[in-house]
């Protein structure tokens, strides 16, 4: 079974709309994928904790 694979030409580039994004909402962008990376930090802290205290416990 074959497939084809459609090729970019200039003119199809031409027809693609890229959205402008304004300075505002970047900003906004920025801040909430800091603020999810140091959510995701605390996660492994705690979940570290929490292997930690389960081995003590349970003596793993």
């Amino acid at each position: 079974m074959a497939s084809t694979i459609p090729h970019l030409r200039e003119e199809r580039l031409r027809d693609i709309v890229i959205p402008i994004i304004s300075d505002g909402t970047i900003a906004l962008i920025i801040d909430l994928v800091r603020k999810a990376f140091l959510l995701k930090s605390k996660r492994k802290r705690l979940i570290r904790g929490i292997d930690l205290i389960m081995e003590k416990e349970f003596q793993f």
